[in-house]
């Protein structure tokens, strides 16, 4: 029952917003104003959501440097990413022994890699497959999801690592270029996803970082990619909440109030990186759930998806304020 009423409460304040928002384009700019307002605080402990994209992790890097905070907490729900994102050069080696142990009939065998990239065209992810290290094929991922295949003869049983060697990473006016990862394929029968199966190798400027891909919720996952950026591991820590479809954000702050309580944490004050017209749902729910018990400041960053239109970005901007309408409603319960 509450959860139909909580789907009532949205429909009708989507409803409302779209109406008040196609009437005027100068409402629309004053809601994006309001929903994307930088609210700064003195405060020693930044927090980041751990659904940003890579360049909102640079920026909340940057921001943890340059303003002093004494502590990161990075929040998110409880969840699996379906794709690994290889935001560096490096290799994502698969360890494929314990799947294959079994197959030991000699045969022609096809090991097909689920990949995608953000670019299309000449732009795209570049990659080679190695197995056994030894090179097999190479390739130019597509936008979209596909598979790329490799023809190898043999036993199974003899291959320990498949490894994918993305080799092109670059960021610059034209984009960021990432290689996406999912799985392995093999045989049309055998399904090995990258999660607790592989090994993220990143090749650094002093030889390489490697990271085990055992991450379950985006918390961590968001811990790990600040740790790439030169952090120092031991003053992130990573909150999840729980497996959430509704009502993330609130899952993610009561979470963060519950850390908060057990550790006893002494706070000065906390700044949130969000991210567009989020921001205001996250910075009034935080401030809510906390009530008011330090100061919590939202630094927004912005939203620029490549190749949307500007109604694309309005329309995020009336969903999010719907939402920001019924988050104050479904927070007079906390």
């Amino acid at each position: 029952m509450r959860n139909k009423e909580n789907s009532i409460i949205l429909s009708v304040s989507v409803a409302v917003i779209l109406l008040l928002a196609f009437s005027s384009p100068v409402i629309t700019d004053r809601l994006t104003k309001y929903l994307t307002t930088t609210i700064r605080v003195d405060a020693d402990l930044l927090l980041v959501e751990g659904w940003l994209p890579e360049k909102a992790i640079l920026n909340a890097a940057a921001e943890f440097r340059e303003h002093g905070y004494r502590q990161i907490v990075t929040t998110g729900i409880s969840s699996s990413e379906p794709y690994l994102n290889m935001h560096s050069n490096g290799s994502l080696i698969f360890r494929t022994h314990k799947w294959f142990g079994n197959y030991q009939d000699e045969g022609i065998h096809t090991i097909a890699v689920g990949a995608r990239c953000d670019q299309a065209g000449e732009e795209t992810a570049h990659f080679l497959v190695l197995i056994n290290d030894q090179p097999a094929a190479e390739f130019r991922s597509k936008k979209e999801s596909s598979y790329f295949a490799v023809r190898w003869t043999g036993k199974l049983g003899n291959i320990d690592s498949v490894t994918i060697k993305f080799d092109n990473d670059r960021l610059d006016a034209s984009g960021d270029i990432n290689l996406y990862i999912k799985c392995l394929k093999v045989d049309e029968r055998i399904n090995i996803p990258y999660l607790n199966n592989s090994v993220y190798d990143i090749t650094t400027s002093d030889g390489h970082m490697r990271i085990e891909n055992d991450i379950n919720s985006r918390a961590e996952s968001a811990r790990r990619r600040l740790i790439l950026t030169g952090i120092n591991p031991s003053v992130i820590t990573a909150v999840p909440a729980g497996k959430k479809y509704v009502n993330r954000t609130l899952s993610s702050a009561l979470a963060f109030k519950n850390w908060a309580t057990a550790t006893g944490s002494e706070i000065k004050g906390i700044n949130i990186i969000s991210e567009g017209p989020h921001s205001r749902r996250t910075w009034t729910t935080y401030n809510k759930i906390l009530r008011e018990k330090y100061p919590v400041g939202i630094l927004p960053e912005p939203y620029k998806p490549e190749n949307k239109s500007r109604l694309h970005s309005a329309l995020r901007t009336f969903r999010e304020a719907a939402g920001l309408i019924y988050y104050r409603i479904i927070l007079i319960f906390y």
